[in-house]
């Protein structure tokens, strides 16, 4: 199946404005003309008419990238290419055209940079091979991937569907506009820029070639734009699979970043130093494999990657600085769109672990070190108001003395002041049902009741530490009367 007649679906005023909308809703940077998203703005209808009258004209010629780079969580860089803000809208017309017509022939198990799909799809289906009991997974990392798509074999794949030649030409047109950095421009003959519109539709083009020969064969996988897991029942089936990416990897002329590629056994194995769970890292969220538990029966886990807990406190970190004298109000509206926006994702993981529950009646998938993981971050989130609140109030700078006025920030006053706990919002999404203000304020009183209990429990009769938490309890009570009010 051929698509036709698509350029004349560009040619439209509302196409246009209609992809203005989209790009001025993701408030990206300009490109080599240093022209703004609110400069093209100041004069919207005259830059949009122009551009359609040079699309008309077929006189439209798109400018070079500029390159930036932003840093990755190994140190190391990543290239993005910024094309103007009038490139971006006639791309972002022309995904409009295309997108809906390669939903149409993409797989399903491809979840990345598509509609209503996204990681809860991946994490649904790692969950259900998971379940099935394709415990050996082949993890694959394409190395540079965007910047190694080879242009001529990328348009030979559009060909296979496109019939439309001044399309096509507007594609070839962007993957040879070049790039400019530090003022000198260059061309590649490989490579869709990360940072453009089209290029993640591109991308997924590429690799369609790989989802339809691993589904031909018979291959369970996930893949996230180029972040791709093939899983398999036993070794010889992770051989098979690695071996038929392999193929597909050497004629789309790619190649596999050896560091990165490894094939996991995901249950627990036995040692001489006792039983090693093995883990994986996909989409910045850890996959624990099976294990038995205390009761004999066997689980598996999902859990916040080490990398995504450095990165959620350094963010909290740089919205509480200690120099800030902002009211709590404030600091907590603050902290509140760095806490929902992380939280949000990992619970995309413990929805997925519900969903399938919900469909199947079972799973043996645990979100619990998910909770744990965010309970603790929330902890790090009240130590960061403290720090900065308290010192402003007449209170002393060091975290010790801090921590002691604890009760003047606690959690019933804290949730009243509209702060967002990043548990919550995972135990949320793993339960299906919202709780309200009052019914979450009862499990953190009952948890902290809990927890009074088990430490009278470990401490009965020892009479030194209890005289000396009487004197600090004392000593507390004395400076919560001075800062109780705000």
């Amino acid at each position: 199946m051929k698509w036709y007649n698509l350029y004349g679906q560009l040619l439209s005023y509302q196409r246009l404005y209609a992809a203005w909308l989209k790009v001025e809703a993701n408030r990206g940077a300009g490109g080599v003309d240093g022209v703004s998203v609110s400069a093209f703005s100041d004069r919207l209808e005259e830059n949009l008419r122009l551009l359609l009258h040079q699309l008309q004209t077929k006189t439209y010629r798109p400018l070079p990238v500029l390159r930036r780079y932003i840093p990755k969580p190994n140190g190391k860089q990543r290239p993005l290419g910024l094309p103007a803000i009038r490139d971006k809208i006639v791309q972002q017309a022309v995904v409009d055209i295309l997108q809906p017509l390669y939903e149409t022939v993409f797989h399903p198990a491809s979840v990345g940079f598509r509609p209503n799909k996204g990681a809860f799809n991946a994490f649904g289906r790692i969950i259900h091979w998971m379940e099935q009991g394709y415990i050996w997974v082949y993890d694959a990392d394409i190395q540079g991937y965007f910047e190694a798509i080879d242009h001529r074999l990328l348009m030979r794949l559009l060909q296979q569907r496109i019939a439309d030649r001044s399309i096509l030409d507007l594609v070839w047109q962007w993957l040879k506009a070049g790039v400019v950095e530090n003022g000198v421009r260059s061309v590649a003959k490989s490579g869709s820029p990360q940072g453009g519109v089209i290029s993640p539709l591109l991308a997924n083009i590429y690799l369609n070639e790989l989802d339809w020969e691993l589904e031909q064969a018979g291959v369970p996988f996930v893949r996230y734009a180029d972040d791709f897991l093939v899983f398999a029942k036993d070794a010889e089936g992770a051989q098979r699979g690695s071996a038929l990416v392999e193929a597909v990897m050497h004629r789309l002329k790619l190649t596999l970043a050896p560091e990165k590629t490894q094939t996991v056994h995901l249950k627990e194995q036995l040692g001489p130093e006792g039983r090693t769970i093995p883990e994986l890292e996909y989409l910045g969220v850890v996959i624990q494999g099976w294990f038995r538990k205390r009761d004999g029966t066997w689980s598996y886990g999902l859990k916040c990657s080490a990398s995504a807990l450095k990165a959620f406190r350094a963010a909290i970190k740089e919205e509480t600085p200690k120099t800030h004298t902002l009211s709590l109000q404030a600091l907590i509206a603050r902290v509140n769109p760095v806490i929902l926006g992380k939280a949000a994702y990992w619970a995309q993981a413990a929805k997925a672990v519900q969903t399938y529950r919900t469909i199947r009646g079972h799973c043996h998938c645990a979100t619990a070190l998910i909770r744990q993981q965010a309970t603790q971050l929330d902890a790090y989130v009240r130590q960061r108001l403290r720090r900065v609140r308290l010192p402003q109030r007449g209170g002393t700078k060091t975290y010790r003395r801090a921590a002691m006025l604890h009760s003047v920030y606690t959690h019933e006053r804290l949730i009243g002041a509209g702060l967002r706990y990043a548990e919550r919002v995972v135990q949320d999404a793993a339960m299906g049902l919202p709780l309200t203000d009052a019914e979450y304020l009862a499990l953190v009183q009952q948890r902290r009741a809990q927890d009074a209990a088990r430490k009278r429990r470990s401490k009965a009769g020892d009479r030194t530490y209890w005289d000396r938490r009487a004197a600090a309890a004392a000593r507390a009570r004395q400076r919560v009367l001075l800062f109780e009010s705000t």
